[in-house]
């Protein structure tokens, strides 16, 4: 009787060790990359064109200014919500107008989804 009471709590306690070892993947962020665009359809450089964006997520991701358009595509956690910053270049008749910056919270959800920001909300597709 003591021999399978030993077998017993040997068992359990190897079942809560693999439990542990299971379980703390899942507490792992994922990573993934998205379409982070801009528009002025959503409030931004209301008037002019956005010529060039400006974006970063915390300590994850960043880009310098990048020129032609309201589209970046960068790193982001996906399924957790995070602070997107952002300034974006104001363009009309192709003379800079102005800047304008703002923040974002989104949560993404898979990688390649494209995510658009503005003063008018969030949207994803």
């Amino acid at each position: 009787m003591r021999k399978s009471k030993a077998f017993a709590g040997t068992m359990v306690g190897m079942l809560a060790a693999f439990t542990v070892l299971v379980a703390a993947p899942a507490n792992a962020a994922s990573y993934g990359w998205i379409y982070m665009s801009f528009p002025s359809w959503l409030g931004n450089c209301s008037g002019s064109a956005i010529s060039a964006v400006q974006a970063s997520n915390s300590n994850i991701w960043s880009t310098n200014w990048d020129y032609g358009d309201d589209l970046v595509y960068g790193k982001v956690r996906l399924g957790a919500n995070q602070t997107m910053s952002y300034n974006l270049q104001c363009k009309r008749y192709g003379r800079v107008v102005g800047y304008h910056a703002g923040q974002a919270v989104i949560r993404p959800s898979r990688s390649n989804q494209t995510v658009w920001m503005g003063p008018g909300g969030v949207r994803y597709n």
